[in-house]
């Protein structure tokens, strides 16, 4: 008999409507109890009151049951929908747990159907990577994922290990019997052919970094060019505080936005001139660190003022073309500032942050910017986090080393031992059920009620 336990599965916070997930043997009597339905039908919704131990109407609900062996769990399921306010989840929770049911752990439904086998580690990970997607593309990759994209893979490789095991292990076991001629050479080449389809699966770990983090936008430019006007303009509303003393922004304001299905930080800076002042000359020393992890920068200039000498200085290792827009604010004014000094193979956007004019047209360059490196990501065809690349990388180590045993002294023994050992890596990616340290680790990182 398994514990039944029980956790909202929705954010906290006022909402029209709250999910409640249970799973476990109890999940049948609940049904009973509070819903005076002793044998639900399985995957119906029902319409009912929710009433507590005492009989007591809680709230309306919508609820569906899951049998054992038909859910995500593998074990019975129940799923409550009330309306979502604070107080009535919490009523409804304090019920649930005096039906000896507890509250779950984080990631504690996923684990569950992990070691229902319902799915394999890769697709655990991948419903964790689903809900925490950082863009369209990242989201695409982690259902693709969930549906067995690495899974099939992995399989391949452990597969084209045993294969090559088998034969060895024919080899040593039956040395005497006609099983034909040792097959040094195609024994290496098979496992070098292994290795590099693991290798290739490990080192897009490396080109998912720009999935799997933010865009960095940073507006630079100096005092009262008008940065923290474009930011509010961006964002929507006034976020960041705009004053006509020069050096009002001390440090770094940052929003989250969605710019061309991808989840940016934009980020307004100090604005950088040459100043004894403490806590503003620490504020430029951060505008600088900054640009060094920008993804984009957007220079905001003052046209009615000339170029400031000063962003040549501060700038003159950060500024690359392809993550550079100038922005030509104020004008609205008359123009004083010569394009002589700018940087080389810049885009320009003429705008008037203080009116709210041209910036759409900032807008389209800023998305066609994010797209030219998004493109990019297209060369990306699956998601590899940490865990899986090191097993991958873990792994090749033991090819190399069974290559390298067949090669300087053809002892099949020795090439065994080292191929069972990156089998043993392999598997660990899909996942073994036994690895409770392990598992532990992974799914205390899930969210509750997932």
């Amino acid at each position: 008999m398994t514990e039944t336990i029980v956790a909202v599965a929705t954010p906290p916070g006022e909402s029209a409507l709250a999910i409640l997930r249970l799973s476990g043997d109890h999940c049948s009597k609940i049904t009973l109890s509070c819903f005076d339905t002793p044998s639900p039908i399985p995957r119906h919704s029902y319409v009912s009151e929710y009433r507590n131990s005492a009989g007591d109407s809680i709230d309306q609900v919508v609820w569906c049951f899951y049998p054992s062996g038909k859910s995500f769990t593998g074990e019975e399921m129940l799923e409550i929908s009330c309306h979502g306010n604070e107080f009535i989840i919490k009523e409804i929770i304090n019920d649930l747990l005096s039906f000896d049911i507890r509250a779950a752990e984080p990631g504690e439904f996923t684990k569950r159907a992990f070691l229902s086998k319902k799915i394999d580690l890769t697709q655990a990970e991948a419903i964790a990577q689903l809900i925490s997607a950082q863009s369209t593309r990242e989201a695409k990759l982690s259902k693709k994922n969930l549906e067995g994209n690495l899974s099939e893979k992995i399989l391949i490789i452990q597969q084209n290990i045993l294969g090559i095991v088998s034969k060895i292990e024919a080899f040593i076991d039956f040395p005497e019997d006609d099983i034909g001629e040792r097959q040094s050479d195609i024994l290496i080449s098979q496992i070098a052919d292994i290795e590099f389809f693991t290798k290739t699966l490990a080192d897009a770990y490396h080109r998912n970094s720009s999935l799997i983090s933010k865009r960095k936008v940073v507006l630079i430019g100096s005092p009262n060019a008008g940065k923290s006007t474009l930011f509010n303009c961006i964002v929507g509303y006034d976020r960041s505080i705009i004053s006509t003393t020069p050096g009002t922004t001390r440090d770094y304001i940052s929003q989250e936005i969605i710019i061309n299905d991808s989840k940016i930080d934009l980020i307004d800076t100090a604005g950088l001139r040459d100043t004894k002042e403490k806590i503003e000359s620490t504020g430029v020393d951060n505008t600088v660190k900054l640009l060094e992890k920008a993804d984009v920068i957007i220079l905001v200039l003052d046209v009615s003022l000339p170029y400031p000498s000063c962003i040549s200085q501060y700038t003159k290792n950060n500024l690359k073309s392809e993550k550079l827009i100038i922005v030509e604010n104020k004008n609205d004014l008359n123009r004083e500032i010569s394009t002589k000094n700018y940087p080389q193979n810049f885009k320009t956007v003429n705008i008037s942050a203080k009116d709210n004019k041209g910036i759409n047209c900032l807008l389209d360059e800023f998305n066609n910017c994010i797209m030219s490196q998004n493109n990019s990501d297209n060369n990306v065809d699956i998601l590899i986090n940490l865990r899986q690349y090191n097993c991958l990388s873990n792994a090749c180590e033991y090819f190399v080393k069974a290559r390298a045993i067949l090669v300087d002294c053809d002892d099949y023994l020795l090439a065994s031992i080292e191929l069972n050992e990156a089998l043993i890596q392999i598997g660990e990616i899909i996942g073994h059920t036994d690895n409770e340290d392990m598992l532990d680790k992974l799914f205390k990182n899930f969210c509750i009620g997932k």
